[in-house]
């Protein structure tokens, strides 16, 4: 499955900074696709950790 930037319900005062793609590095746009195996680099509060990773792991 794949997941457009754009169409995250990220929670309030959350940012992606990174896409990490294999060796690649990628600075997301909301055009930016995320697949299965991606490593993202989260910016949030402490509290929104969980709701994020339980997001993401509902997808992988």
């Amino acid at each position: 499955m794949v997941l457009a930037v754009r169409n995250i319900s990220w929670p309030k005062e959350s940012l992606l900074i990174s896409i990490r793609r294999g060796s690649n590095s990628i600075i997301p746009s909301g055009d930016s696709v995320i697949k299965p195996g991606d490593t993202l680099i989260v910016t949030t509060h402490r509290g929104n950790r969980k709701k994020i990773a339980a997001h993401f792991a509902k997808i992988n």
